[in-house]
Formats: C-alpha cells, sequence, structure tokens
C-alpha cells in the first residue's frame, strides 16, 4: 500500500503510539474498503463493532464504505463514509477532514441515505473545487434531487440544499400538468451555475404524458453569509424542485 503524496508513510511508528487513529490511502482520491478505515473509524471513537450490524450490511473485508477527494485549499482529505452502529439498523453518512498526515481533524453527520436514491458514497463527486453530496426526497406523484455544495466540511443543518432535479406528476400550478427537471452544473471560485432543463407535459386521463419541447434556464447561486443564495428565487419557484 502506497501513501498518498503528502502522508507520511512512517505509519508503523504511529500506530505503535496512536492504535489506528491515522488513516493510510492508497491514492490520491478514490474508495475506501471496510478494512482500509473501520479501525480507523473504531479507534478515533465513530463507530463500534458491540452488536453484528457491520457483518450483516457490510459482510466483506473489500466492501467499499468511503469515498474521498483532496481539498484544492489545503490539500487534506474530504472523506464521506458510511458507517453502521450497534444501536442503528441502517447505514448513516459522516463527512470528514483528514489531515496531509492521516489524522481526522473533524466530522458531521449527514443525514441523505434513502433506499430510492442513488448510493450517496457512490455519488460523491468533486466539480471544481466544490465536493457535492446527493440526497433525494419523495412523496405522492412528485420525487426531486437535491445536493449539498461545499468546498470545506460543514456542519449538517448549517449548509442549505441546492435543487438538481424534479419530477412532479400533478404539478401545483394545474393539476393537468406534469413537470420534468434535469439539470448541469458548473463551478467557478465564488458560485455554482445550475443550467436547467425544464419538461412540461400534459395528462391525458390516464395516458402516457404528452411532453412539450424543453425550456433552459440559468440559474447561479452565489456563497454568502454561509450559504448558497440566488437572485433568481423568483424563477425557481417556477420550478418543481421540491
Amino acid at each position: 500500500m502506497t501513501c498518498l503524496p503528502f502522508l507520511s508513510c512512517n505509519t508503523a511508528n504511529k500506530e505503535a503510539t496512536d492504535g489506528k487513529k491515522y488513516l493510510v490511502l492508497k491514492s490520491d482520491s478514490g474508495y475506501v474498503s471496510k478494512s482500509d478505515a473501520l479501525e480507523f473509524l473504531i479507534a478515533n471513537h465513530l463507530t463500534d463493532t458491540l452488536d453484528d450490524y457491520w457483518k450483516i450490511r457490510f459482510p466483506g473485508d473489500e466492501d467499499t464504505i468511503g469515498k474521498y477527494y483532496p481539498s484544492n485549499t489545503n490539500g487534506n482529505i474530504i472523506l464521506l463514509v458510511k458507517l453502521m452502529d450497534y444501536n442503528k439498523a441502517f447505514e448513516r453518512l459522516v463527512l470528514m477532514e483528514i489531515s496531509k498526515d492521516g489524522l481526522l481533524l473533524g466530522h458531521t453527520a449527514y443525514d441523505v441515505t434513502d433506499d430510492r436514491c442513488e448510493d450517496a458514497v457512490r455519488s460523491f463527486r468533486k466539480n471544481g473545487k466544490y465536493f457535492i453530496i446527493t440526497g433525494c426526497g419523495h412523496g405522492s406523484g412528485l420525487g426531486w434531487g437535491y445536493g449539498y455544495v461545499f468546498d470545506h466540511v460543514v456542519q449538517e443543518g448549517l449548509l442549505n440544499s441546492i435543487g438538481f432535479t424534479g419530477f412532479c406528476a400533478t404539478y401545483w400550478a394545474n393539476p393537468d400538468q406534469s413537470q420534468r427537471i434535469t439539470s448541469t452544473m458548473e463551478t467557478d471560485d465564488t458560485s455554482v451555475l445550475l443550467h436547467y432543463t425544464i419538461m412540461t407535459g400534459w395528462n391525458n386521463r390516464g395516458d402516457e404524458i404528452q411532453w412539450q419541447p424543453p425550456i433552459k434556464a440559468d440559474v447561479r447561486y452565489t456563497w454568502e453569509d454561509d450559504h448558497w443564495i440566488t437572485k433568481d428565487s423568483a424563477l425557481l419557484d417556477r420550478f418543481c424542485l421540491d
């Protein structure tokens, strides 16, 4: 196993003095298996194996439990990992920052897990300097996808999400109208630009929806006062995003 270019490879001495509190990764970005990280997570009091939840949910040592990228700001590692606890029947997500020498610097939980959504760890990605955790929601005849976008670890509850996709079988403005929204993203150092594609269709008494030609709309989000804000909120109010 090789260390990251900016990690110390003197793991034997570290383990002798600090147990398994230092995490050694295989490359500058990629996936983390249970065998890579479980002892590190236990040593840092983030999980335990008192019961069999880890064995039930992730029985194999090479099962993927995390994904990571380097930060553009300081070179530290940003890792999103799934945890199984003795008192939890379902996995939970923890976002953490790890120093250049593999030491845990901080962490926070993110509650975006849903069996109907794309796997949050595998969909964890980086765009420019920003990291993105995706989640989704569902209701009767509707669904939406969103993302938490950040360049450093932010405590859950303090970071507002950005709507990415949406679907309403009966759009609230007109019960005979459906709406489907997709998007692509661009980023720069100070903002996130979403290119939305809005499809509008009409419900014909249970028949297939008759979709109209798509409409394009761009919405720019800027980071101000620790929140993502946009001047296009009136436009967003017309979207079926949540």
